[in-house]
């Protein structure tokens, strides 16, 4: 979008593009939410918009997503539970690239294994709640908070080069 200043720093970035857990949340027309998993996400070279993926069987949350309504996604460190949160606006849902599908295989992976390294649950846990369709769509990053649990949780992370 033209005029849009990078918002996602490297920090941001490094946790949003890692193997973390990922929350969507979107609102209907009414204004009612509704939460969902995401499975990757790529922050653009532009710093100011991502990719996300989620599964294309969540009717609801992809028909959000297709009304071009806000949304925010959540990132959380399984290990450290450092947590952020991008709101912004959806721009387009299109179908899953082989690069998105090669992505999001290598995010479930890595959350996967932290999972089983923190919790000790089943290594084969997180696959079995991965869909078997995906969508993507692009979002605008016009915000970023810090959600990590204590004292900061909710603050505004300044804006990259602002």
């Amino acid at each position: 979008m033209p005029g849009m200043t990078n918002v996602i720093d490297d920090e941001v970035a490094g946790l949003v593009e890692s193997g973390c857990v990922l929350t969507l949340g979107t609102v209907d027309a009414d204004g009612s939410p509704e939460a969902a998993r995401a499975w990757s996400a790529e922050v653009l070279p532009d710093r100011a918009h991502l990719r996300v993926v989620v599964g294309a069987g969540t009717a609801f949350t992809v028909g959000h997503l297709e009304a071009r309504r806000r949304v925010a996604l959540t990132a959380t460190d399984v290990r450290t539970l450092r947590s952020v949160q991008v709101k912004g606006r959806v721009l387009a849902v299109e179908p899953e690239t082989p690069a998105d599908a090669a992505r999001r295989e290598q995010v479930v992976a890595e959350v996967s294994a932290a999972i089983v390294e923190v919790d000790g649950v089943p290594p084969g846990l997180v696959r079995r709640l991965l869909p078997s369709e995906h969508v993507v769509f692009e979002m605008t990053a016009e915000e970023v908070y810090d959600q990590t649990p204590g004292p900061s949780a909710g603050c505004r992370v300044d804006r990259a080069g602002a």
